[in-house]
């Protein structure tokens, strides 16, 4: 049995060449040792697999910090997505966030590392505008991103969508973490980790849309 995929649903169910590729990438569950080990069918499918996930990444990003205002607001809205990604499709997710060490240096893989970086540099830039605002207290923005990312994008080891708590109660439990030692007065930090406010329910609408949505790796 598949890491994280329903082994009874047949594979033509499953939308879209993102969740063929995490089908032929995944490979054994933990707990599941002698379960067969699926091969990357080419370095080059998934670098425009990844490629095409990472420009609908971009997309809900730069939605989402356009929907919300101030850079507490957003980057809480962005927080809830690194999260939302593990039941938005999780099949890519789990795929890209599995397997992006192995191929990270690829040439294949230099329009994705242009992409991810841009994705970075937004994080970053909402950070550095808290700090230069006096929201956020001053930090390294570069190591506490990158932070951010690996402990995000982690969640997929341990991480189960019908889990104790869902992908939101999760995501307000990162909100809480990060803006709690980032913000310089606390007190909306309540409202910005509350599962049901502005912040989730932007971050939480926008992925629900652009998993639906045909081509929407170009929906901003």
């Amino acid at each position: 049995m598949l890491a994280f995929v329903n082994s009874d649903r047949p594979l033509i169910d499953y939308a879209g060449a993102d969740a063929v590729c995490a089908l032929h990438l995944l490979g054994p569950h933990p707990a599941e040792p002698s379960s067969p080990i699926l091969e990357l069918p080419c370095p080059h499918l998934f670098a425009a697999m990844h490629d095409s996930y990472m420009r609908r990444c971009l997309g809900d990003a730069t939605h989402i910090v356009a929907s919300l205002h101030g850079s507490a607001e957003q980057l809480a809205g962005l927080l809830y997505s690194f999260i939302l990604y593990q039941v938005s499709d999780r099949d890519a997710t789990v795929a890209f966030q599995r397997e992006i060490a192995t191929l990270a240096t690829h040439p294949a893989m230099e329009g994705g590392r242009r992409l991810r970086a841009e994705y970075l540099g937004l994080v970053r830039q909402v950070i550095e505008t808290g700090v230069a605002e006096g929201v956020f207290r001053s930090s390294d923005v570069e190591v506490d991103s990158l932070l951010m990312f690996g402990s995000s994008q982690w969640a997929w080891t341990w991480f189960r969508p019908a889990g104790r708590l869902s992908a939101l109660e999760v995501g307000s439990q990162l909100v809480q973490l990060v803006l709690g030692s980032l913000l310089r007065n606390r007190r909306q930090l309540a409202a910005l980790a509350d599962p049901a406010g502005r912040a989730a329910r932007t971050a939480e609408d926008r992925l629900s849309r652009s998993a639906r949505a045909p081509g929407s790796e170009h929906v901003a």
